[in-house]
């Protein structure tokens, strides 16, 4: 099959301060139908966006669009492709070592791989599929060896189970192989796929039952190794409903792993819509998979939390967003720490014409000064008329829009002062009390213990003097611990906890 190519135009509806070369802009990809983006990479100094839309030429189906913006957020050029039989709903884009580029994603029952040459156009468009699978998903491409590329996602069977599948594809086109990697009566999503060596592949996933309406689930966090067949090299589980999803993969340099991933809890008032609560959290762990730190970013437990992407910075950091409670709203965020896991700043936006709708988050990456972009896709649902646009977000590497730290309306406001909180008794043998007189008791805060390395032992809640939060700590290890109160996602009070006996 081949695409049919159209030249269109973006428009920029909405931008944000540009002083600092920041920007959050919203961009319609038509007037009247609108679109979304989906990924963007950053090369030769220009940023490369995938993402889809409806056009009066494309209806009854959506096109697969790419698109080059300049680091300040100016539309460059924009290319619109359009099969004539189907939707084509893109997954990510790579550049490849020859200069040109791949996009990946779901057509009807299949999934498609559409190769672009240096000026992004169609060099082929092929589809492939999984004997018995209900539906199919392509999540990440990487390019192989001589030109090829693997195809990374997840399929479903009649029967509702997921599993993870793999796809070698040749320079041309065709398929080499295809494995799927999964247990029957079970979810097996993948969230992640990267590339260590041309004979080591890492999937990074979560396994859980097949879900029942109303009933709270396990899970667990699944992160395994292939060789360039399709074999698996190595197998790892992680704890159960202490992790869920592992998105944002990647191999430290110290041979460890580094990811963002979730907590899964049960919903203590149950609502058949919300019956799993849970924290985002970056985890890092040894090149054996013990757990070194982890870090939760959410500053309260949610349904809705998801985590997204991590990328690391160059100087040493990284950056990780996600979708999770702040202020009043479920907002993106962005979340900045460092390689020990300390926690730098954490930025929370809303959408720069002040509108009302629904956010999806997708692919993000890091300029060479630091700067961090998202992309985002946002269904405006008010004022009217009701529009998909696609949203792109810059800040710079302070967390900032403008040279001055100006946020405006694109962040949360700020938070309060750091806040005065007692903890007592310190030291302690049993139970620690932590009470907050400055706390307003309508804006409860996170209380977060951790052991040195940085592991979450207990969290509670902060709202005011009365009643205080309590650790009950007396089947805890004597020793030192640590503790952070955590507002909006802010860390505004820390402090040190001798544990005796």
């Amino acid at each position: 099959m081949r695409a049919l190519v159209f030249l269109f135009s973006l428009l920029v509806i909405s931008a944000q301060s540009q002083t600092g070369g920041g920007f959050s802009n919203l961009y319609a990809f038509d007037e009247e139908y609108g679109g979304t983006f989906v990924d963007v990479i950053y090369q030769d100094s220009q940023l490369t966006l995938s993402g889809f839309a409806f056009t009066e030429t494309s209806i009854p189906y959506v096109g697969l669009m790419t698109a080059t913006v300049d680091t300040f957020g100016h539309i460059l050029d924009s290319i619109f492709y359009i099969h004539p039989d189907g939707h084509l709903l893109p997954s990510n884009i790579i550049d490849l070592s020859n200069g040109g580029y791949a996009v990946g994603g779901k057509f009807q029952y299949l999934v498609f791989l559409i190769r672009l040459d240096v000026d992004r156009q169609v060099l082929f468009n092929k589809t492939y599929g999984i004997n018995g699978s209900q539906s199919i998903f392509a999540h990440q491409l990487i390019e192989g060896s001589n030109g090829s590329i693997y195809i990374g996602g997840s399929f479903s069977k009649l029967d509702y189970s997921i599993f993870h599948f793999i796809k070698l594809i040749s320079p041309s086109g065709d398929q080499i192989w295809s494995r799927g990697y999964g247990t029957p009566d079970e979810y097996e999503m993948m969230n992640s796929f990267i590339k260590i060596d041309d004979n080591t592949f890492v999937v990074g996933g979560f396994k859980s039952p097949i879900y029942q309406t109303g009933q709270f689930a396990w899970s667990r966090s699944r992160i395994f190794a292939v060789d360039s067949t399709g074999s698996i090299k190595w197998d790892w589980l992680g704890p159960l409903n202490e992790e869920g999803l592992v998105c944002g993969l990647h191999r430290t340099a110290d041979g460890g792993w580094i990811y963002l991933s979730t907590t899964n809890e049960p919903n203590p008032d149950p609502d058949p819509s919300e019956t799993h609560l849970g924290h985002v959290k970056v985890v890092r762990r040894d090149s054996a998979f013990n757990l070194l730190w982890e870090r939760v970013l959410s500053a309260h437990k949610s349904y809705y939390n998801q985590p997204n992407d991590l990328v690391a910075t160059p100087d040493g950091n990284w950056v990780a967003s996600g979708f999770w409670f702040a202020d009043t709203l479920h907002q993106p965020c962005f979340y900045k720490l460092s390689d020990q896991g300390d926690s730098l700043w954490c930025k929370c936006f809303l959408p720069p014409d002040g509108s009302m709708g629904n956010s999806s988050l997708g692919g993000m990456t890091v300029l060479p000064s630091g700067s961090v972009v998202l992309a985002l896709r946002y269904d405006r649902y008010g004022p009217g008329p009701s529009q998909t646009l696609g949203w792109l977000v810059k800040i710079d590497n302070s967390g900032c829009m403008d040279t001055l730290c100006q946020l405006s309306r694109l962040f949360s406001p700020p938070p309060p002062a750091p806040v005065d909180v007692r903890v007592w008794p310190n030291p302690a043998s049993q139970e620690v009390f932590f009470d907050c007189a400055s706390c307003q008791q309508n804006r409860a805060g996170a209380i977060v213990v951790y052991t040195p390395a940085g592991q979450l032992i207990w969290q509670g809640t902060l709202a005011g003097a009365n009643p205080p939060a309590v650790w009950p700590a007396s089947q805890t290890a004597p020793g030192l611990y640590f503790y952070q109160v955590i507002f909006e996602g802010q860390p505004l009070a820390s402090g040190k906890i001798s544990i005796l006996r």
